[in-house]
């Protein structure tokens, strides 16, 4: 009883109030609070914008009231999150560990700040072997600190301290590997989250770091520095299209973390789609959709990591030529509640699908309901700008396919004075960006057979002579020996351009 009296001294002390948990509907004694009822129109999408719950509260936007309001429903949200009931089927054993012991440690320090003794070492005792288990070594250090107070201030146990110390450096050890694998990992991961960095420049960076690992590669196996790793030799590898040394690195890091419980069907995925992607690359469209298959299953649906593999899978279908499959994925991906909650980066290759799967609708290569084939005939070029700003930036990557379709459709509307424009401005882009030297080979001559159209006075059987040389160079480098990634051609060049040759004649 000397631990249950320990808390309720403590809690009898430092009485709690209320604890409302705002996603509970109210009990029969209690009043309907203001921020449960703003909280269910959040989640009904009444409201979406500041302004509308401002309209709802009867305040101007800037008003001290208003913004005590949303500051008070936010402090009232973050207690709500210690409530989340991590007993549901999606969290994972680990998932649902990590959580339960996070929390514990949060309690765990609170008693001990207030002087309480053995209700902390109770709870650094009950997670110190669920830390081991899941490699939660974070965890585990805090766990043991409270473990090494006791046996040296309150027993006075020389063994018993010796024997922790011991563990605490041996654990400290793996948490600085892991600690410093993750920021290796990130600092290659910054190159490439706005724009489309050259693939030297990530893979001169990986490898410096990899280097810097290589004293924790042998000894610390842990799932968290594996994992980090694994993702570093995979990015490497990548940034140059090593395609087959990636699908290797992949199935190494999988194995290496096949036996860890803490293995996770977003961890595998992490993997999966560098897999899926490598044979997309490689041509191999039968294999990479049965691995895109295979993470889709591993997520839920409407998580990020499941976005991911639909936007995977999609991918591989456009450059298969499977349309109507690509637009089936696309529907059941962009019509998900979850879709508008995605960051605008995350969704603007979403944009460039839509608008390639727009123009193959107008163009009749995607059979369509009179319906759905009415709604692609809505799509406007200016909206579609509008809706890519930061790739649209980006000079030596996704912005290509922008350019790209926005040339294609304005071939299909024959509107040939703003294509010309267009063109100045493709040619400013290619003297300035692109050379047959550099990644974009492929996209360098796309562009120019587009720019010598104009000398075809736009006439089949003018241009196919003047950009024979052009097509036959770009057949004699494929998507797999091109050093550019795989977002730059939503379809090949080679089918993009029968499209321009069909609307000639």
């Amino acid at each position: 009883m000397n631990r249950i009296n320990e808390l309720v001294f403590i809690l009898n002390r430092y009485k709690v109030r209320q604890v409302e948990v705002i996603t509970n509907a109210p009990g029969p004694m209690d009043k309907t609070s203001k921020f449960r009822d703003f909280y269910q129109l959040l989640c009904e999408g009444e409201i979406s914008t500041e302004q509308e719950a401002a309209a709802w509260l009867g305040e101007p936007v800037e008003s001290k009231k208003f913004k005590r309001f949303l500051a008070g429903f936010k402090n009232r949200l973050y207690n709500t999150v210690l409530f989340i009931d991590v007993n549901l089927p999606e969290f994972t054993d680990a998932q649902r560990a990590y959580y339960i012991c996070k929390q514990r440690v949060a309690v765990m320090n609170t008693l001990r700040g207030r002087g309480t003794i053995l209700s902390p070492l109770e709870i650094a005792q009950k997670i110190l072997p669920v830390a081991q288990k899941f490699e939660f070594y974070d965890v585990a250090l805090e766990a043991i600190e409270v473990i090494k107070s006791y046996y040296a201030y309150h027993l006075g146990d020389e063994k018993k301290l010796e024997a922790y110390c011991r563990l605490r450096r041996e654990y400290q050890d793996i948490y600085q590997a892991e600690a410093l694998a993750r920021e290796a990992f990130q600092r290659v991961q910054v190159l490439s989250v706005n724009s489309v960095s050259e693939g030297h420049v990530v893979s001169d960076s990986a490898k410096k770091l990899l280097c810097e690992l290589e004293p924790y590669r042998g000894r610390v196996k842990s799932y968290f520095f594996l994992l980090s790793y694994g993702l570093l030799r995979v990015y490497e590898r990548m940034s140059v299209n090593d395609w087959e040394a990636t699908i290797s690195c992949c199935r190494e890091a999988l194995d290496e973390l096949g036996p860890k419980s803490s293995l996770s069907g977003a961890t595998k995925n992490a993997f999966l789609h560098q897999v899926a992607l490598s044979q997309l690359m490689l041509g191999d469209y039968a294999q990479a959709m049965d691995t895109a298959m295979q993470s889709i299953e591993n997520v839920e649906d409407g998580a990020y990591n499941w976005f991911k593999s639909m936007e995977i899978l999609l991918n591989i279908q456009l450059h298969e030529g499977s349309y109507e499959k690509s637009w089936e994925v696309f529907k059941k991906a962009h019509r998900h509640k979850q879709f508008a909650n995605m960051s605008d980066a995350f969704r603007e290759p979403w944009h460039i699908y839509h608008a390639y799967l727009a123009l193959l609708s107008a163009l009749k290569k995607l059979p369509l309901s009179p319906r759905e084939a009415g709604d692609l005939k809505k799509f406007r070029l200016g909206k579609f700008l509008n809706e890519v700003p930061i790739f649209s930036k980006d000079k030596r990557g996704l912005n290509i396919p922008i350019l790209a379709v926005q040339s294609l459709f304005l071939l299909h509307e024959r509107n040939y004075d703003r294509f010309e424009d267009h063109l100045e401005s493709l040619r400013k882009y290619r003297s300035r960006h692109l050379n047959e030297e550099n990644e974009h080979f492929r996209t360098d001559c796309f562009i120019r057979m587009l720019q010598l159209l104009v000398k075809g006075d736009f006439e089949r059987k003018k241009v196919e002579p003047q950009i024979a040389f052009l097509l036959e160079r770009m057949r004699n480098t494929p998507l797999s020996l091109a050093n550019q990634t795989h977002e730059i051609e939503v379809v090949p060049y080679e089918r993009q351009w029968q499209w321009v040759l069909e609307m000639l004649d």
